[in-house]
């Protein structure tokens, strides 16, 4: 039976990270080549991480049809991940991935 809480917990961790992963260690497809070309534009610097975290450790699904946008209605979604389309979140302001506004950078409050 286990416990609930990891709070009671004595041993060390079983599985030890003893090396970082490597993205193509035995050959990259021509997918996986394309996910590591690809440039991460016109989101928040949250969802930014998010993605690059995605393409780093080999977690990014690219789309293989266009997705729905969420404001709009219209498969005009190109990019995994995002729920609004270019067009919509140019005109609102808003980020294509997560749909919140993405907050000011210091040069640009001014």
């Amino acid at each position: 039976m286990s416990t609930s809480s990891n709070a009671s917990r004595r041993r060390a961790q079983k599985h030890q990270n003893t090396f970082a992963f490597k993205t193509g260690l035995y050959g990259l497809t021509p997918q996986q080549k394309a996910v590591q070309n690809l440039s991460i534009e016109g989101v928040c610097t949250r969802c930014k991480d998010v993605l690059e975290w995605k393409i780093k450790y080999d977690k990014y699904k690219p789309l293989t049809v266009p997705a729905r946008c969420t404001k709009c209605g219209e498969k005009n979604i190109k990019k995994a991940y995002h729920m609004l389309c270019s067009g919509c979140a140019g005109s609102s302001d808003l980020c294509p991935k997560c749909g919140k506004v993405p907050p000011l950078k210091p040069d640009e409050s001014e």
